[in-house]
């Protein structure tokens, strides 16, 4: 088990496949919401000891992401913060970018979507990583919402995500392209 502190209010938890079955989170676990309350309490126990990360009864937002050798990377952050952020973010410039992450199973879709993008007009920022162990291919883009019906020919070759998956992504995929992804990608069609 591997505990690591992401600035004051986030933290990073590794389980090996042994860990995560005792702790109930492994994929094949069938847990309901107190035993989930009683892992995470033991969990964040165990991360004050061996880090500092300080829980005060706070909401915690989690987010589990299952390894491929069967253990699992747990992100919590506090909710309360996040909420904060998130509403300061958008009382502060309406105009800041949105982003968009999309999850990709063949290279094809990839270039079929960056090749559709630039023929609509899109020049925003723009990023591809992979991820090996998945198989799976991953463009975040700017100034992309999901909900606009421009966009929605992507849906045939993507499947959208969560904006806060970035931070895994960044982390733990290489990076084919960090900049003008889209503009490169489309020139392979």
């Amino acid at each position: 088990m591997e505990f690591m502190k992401i600035g004051e209010k986030s933290l990073k938890i590794t389980l090996n496949a042994k860990e995560s079955k005792i702790y109930g989170l492994d994929e094949n676990s069938d847990i309901n919401v107190d035993d989930m309350k009683g892992s995470f309490s033991r969990l964040l126990a165990r991360a004050k000891k061996e880090v500092g990360y300080k829980f005060s009864g706070e909401r915690v937002v989690a987010e589990i992401f299952n390894a491929k050798n069967g253990g699992c990377e747990i992100f919590l952050t506090y909710a309360e913060e996040e909420l904060k952020e998130k509403k300061q973010r958008n009382n502060t410039n309406r105009s800041k970018s949105n982003v968009s992450i999309f999850s990709i199973d063949e290279l094809s879709g990839v270039i079929n979507i960056a090749y559709s993008l630039i023929v609509k007009g899109y020049a925003g920022k723009s990023s591809v990583y992979y991820d090996k162990e998945q198989s799976k291919y991953y463009i975040i883009l700017d100034d992309v919402s999901v909900k606009d019906a421009k966009y929605s020919f992507m849906g045939e070759y993507a499947r959208p995500l969560r904006p806060n998956s970035q931070g895994y992504i960044k982390e733990h995929c290489k990076c084919l392209c960090k900049r003008d992804a889209i503009r490169i990608f489309s020139e392979l069609k």
